[in-house]
């Protein structure tokens, strides 16, 4: 994916200087259009420790409790701009909360011990009403009250017939004003039973007039989730995972950290089971910090991309030639000339286009935010730290490192080397790691932890500045990141503010050696039973949008061997997808990932989209093995991997060719399918920098562009679980698949809405 950025600098100005672009129009600044970030607001607010004893949620003495999801309001350190609001501006969101306290952003966190059950009843308590993200009033029109719910995607109001409602809610026009906003949530990481997984087909809604939701989805099964715990010790996270609309839910703020403690790792300082005093930092040394970005209006509010005019409409739309459905409200026909005026290849455009309100492929915040706080500070000692770090931006990569700056720097643009500390990573994802890692950089993918060693000692009176070199464009593999030229700040995340010298006892070596002894305890996975190829694509849906999609190489079989067909229907016939299902795939399509209980499987990812991508498999934990680059044949051409019209593949290496998708209303978009050379040669290994610490079982995988990424795990449960991409923008446009383990993909509770037990397979 290509990406130009000079419509933000066009959105930008036409927010600040409305009446120099447009005589007429009100001089003072609207409380509705976009806040630009200005350096005054870097490291102003003070941001807590998400494992601070006042921030957590509390079980009963059953290891019980009922968390709230509702609407409350934030305060995330904005600076009032020109009177709009109050001297603080107040953030609207949507939050987690224990029965009688306040939502907040991020949700509390939780904090449990391995193999101890505990109970969560989640409870949707957001009345029926408007959804809380709208437009913004910017440079094209006045979109402040239209919801940025895109309704031609795949999402759960969708479904129609297949949900199940009841009171004012009609399951043939579900919408929020009757049935409320549909939450799920997922406990990302926790190895859960299929029907407590949160999967986003298990959506409900509102429980604020009744204590039965509204609508149920498809899935649906019950609000009271039980999670076994039995993980090693590890930070693991929740969030909504509402079909077509987790991107907007997270956002708008559900999430949270949940860790899990063992014997190994108790949170405490102590003694080590290899018999030496580790002394992780703990307490107050051992910080949780999630970092995600935003953007704001003037009045505080969210702002959401939906519309022409907001940052990276024209890059999506207007300048692809996208065209919406004419029909769509709000009803608002834009000229979009001055958009494009600035953007190489978008002279060709139509004259005028639908507004939206659109899904956009990608999303990247003007401002970076920790903890729910924009660029905070924290004041430490002069000591070894313990920080758990969570990706929770929607799409951005995070490249972190950790640099020297003046105790007052603000503007610090540049790390040079010599300013970069080095620091140690000892786990992430799903536990502690082999042993530790010295890095001076940290690549993050979305929705990915990690649990790193950072020592103070030698920084008293000082201050170091978290610092993102991973830029503002889809992460393609290549390191600093472009950044965007109109985003000031966001290669800033937070400061420590860094006070006396306070000494701690903690020991490298000792770690290593506890490290040691926890990897020799673990039982090692066997050979695989199976091997599946599955593969990255983008494509595009009926509108001509990007749409990245997943797939197969193959064609697509049980783990018995039987072959998978595309369902015999009509609109399938016509897009002449018949016989064995392989290439470009979209959720409802019949299941292709079918492991074997208890089985071993190496999943291949192939990566055939520009831009990589961090997978994400619900349930299990994985080793990665390693990558290859892909060969592909030798006419093809580089941008698309196909071969030209007029020629014959040379059959030296792979390449794709095109092929239809059939959408979930049954409209047709474009994707690929994959041919493979006949020797089998498809790529030497390859190796990746050291800022990617793999050393641990993980849950997310960075799959690089133009590459294999081989994964290792055991599938331990039955059930309907999915597969995605954990870009949330990506899979709430159908970068997401069902994957049932074990028995019947197609019987109860592994159903699809489209296909039949005969064409999908049937085991």
């Amino acid at each position: 994916m290509i990406l130009h950025w000079s419509f933000f600098k066009t959105g930008l100005v036409l927010a600040g200087t409305f009446i120099l672009l447009f005589p007429g129009a009100r001089a003072q600044v609207d409380c509705s259009a976009q806040r630009v970030p200005k350096k005054e607001d870097l490291f102003q607010a003070t941001v807590p420790s998400a494992l601070d004893p006042t921030f957590r949620f509390n079980f009963d003495s059953g290891n019980k409790a009922t968390i709230e999801i509702r609407e409350g309001t934030h305060k995330a350190g904005l600076s009032q701009v020109d009177g709009c609001g109050e001297p603080e501006p107040v953030t609207k969101i949507y939050g987690y909360a224990a029965e009688g306290e306040n939502a907040t952003w991020p949700g509390k966190t939780f904090e449990v011990t391995k193999t101890v059950p505990h109970q969560v009843t989640w409870v949707n308590k957001i009345a029926p009403g408007p959804y809380i993200l709208t437009g913004a009033n910017n440079s094209v029109g006045d979109f402040s009250n239209y919801s940025v719910v895109d309704e031609s995607l795949h999402w759960a109001y969708s479904l129609g017939g297949n949900s199940k409602c009841s009171g004012s809610c009609d399951c043939s026009n579900p919408t929020f004003e009757t049935c409320g906003v549909p939450i799920v949530t997922h406990l990302h990481g926790g190895q859960t039973d299929f029907k407590n997984d949160g999967n986003p087909e298990f959506f409900f809604g509102s429980q604020v007039i009744k204590k039965l939701p509204l609508i149920r989805g498809p899935e649906y099964n019950t609000n009271i989730y039980r999670y076994a715990n039995n993980l090693d010790a590890t930070s693991i996270w929740y969030h909504d995972h509402s079909l077509g609309i987790t991107r907007l839910n997270v956002y708008a703020g559900l999430a949270g950290f949940y860790f899990v403690r063992d014997t190994h790792d108790t949170g405490k300082e102590g003694t080590g089971l290899a018999g030496e005093p580790v002394n992780l930092p703990a307490g107050e040394y051992e910080v949780a910090l999630a970092i995600q970005d935003r953007f704001f209006k003037n009045n505080g509010e969210f702002l959401y991309p939906a519309f022409p005019g907001d940052p990276g409409y024209a890059d999506f739309i207007t300048c692809r030639g996208v065209n919406l459905n004419p029909d769509q409200t709000p009803p608002f026909t834009v000229a979009d000339e001055k958009q494009c005026a600035n953007v190489p290849g978008c002279n060709d455009f139509p004259e005028s286009l639908t507004c939206g309100p659109t899904a956009l492929t990608e999303f990247f915040g003007d401002h970076m935010v920790v903890n729910g706080k924009i660029w905070p500070k924290m004041e430490v000692y002069g000591r070894h730290y313990r920080l758990r770090l969570l990706n929770g931006c929607d799409s951005r990569f995070l490249a972190v490192q950790f640099c020297i700056a003046d105790p007052s720097a603000a503007d610090l643009n540049v790390c040079d080397s010599s300013d970069r500390i080095s620091f140690n990573v000892i786990g992430g994802d799903q536990g502690l790691a082999s042993e530790a890692t010295q890095v001076e950089t940290l690549l993050m993918e979305t929705g990915s932890r990690y649990d790193i060693i950072l020592n103070f000692e030698m920084y008293a009176g000082g201050r170091i500045i978290m610092m993102n070199i991973g830029g503002d464009v889809p992460f393609g593999g290549v390191l600093p990141g472009e950044p965007n030229p109109n985003f000031e700040f966001t290669n800033r995340i937070m400061a420590f503010d860094v006070g006396d010298v306070q000494g701690d006892n903690f020991n490298l070596t000792a770690l290593d050696k506890e490290l040691g002894v926890i990897e020799a305890a673990r039982t090692p996975l066997g050979d695989p039973d199976y091997i599946r190829k599955v593969a990255l694509f983008e494509g595009t849906d009926e509108f001509g949008r990007l749409q990245p999609l997943l797939g197969t190489v193959m064609p697509a079989s049980t783990w018995q061997g039987r072959i998978i067909n595309w369902p015999n229907e009509q609109v399938y016939r016509d897009a002449n997808l018949i016989g064995p299902m392989q290439g470009t795939m979209t959720w409802h399509e019949p299941i292709t990932e079918n492991p074997q209980l208890n089985s071993v499987e190496v999943w291949e990812i192939w990566n055939f989209s520009p831009d990589a991508h961090p997978i994400h498999l619900h349930l299990v934990k994985f080793e990665v093995l390693g990558r290859q680059n892909i060969t592909y044949v030798s006419n093809a051409d580089d941008e698309n991997h196909m071969i030209r019209d007029t020629e014959e593949p040379e059959g030296d290496g792979v390449y794709l060719v095109p092929q239809n998708t059939i959408q979930h209303n049954g409209a047709v978009g474009k994707g690929f399918k994959v041919v493979l050379p006949a020797d089998e040669d498809y790529g030497e290994e390859t190796n990746v920098g050291v800022e990617y610490v793999e050393n641990h079982f993980k849950d997310i995988v960075t799959a690089l562009p133009d590459q294999i990424t081989l994964i290792k795990m055991e599938f331990t449960k039955f059930g309907r679980y999915v597969w995605h991409c954990h870009i949330l923008s990506h899979e709430d446009h159908e970068m997401m698949r069902v994957m049932f383990v074990g028995g019947n993909p197609s019987g109860t509770n592994g159903r699809n809405l489209r296909g039949n037990a005969e064409n999908e397979g049937e085991a």
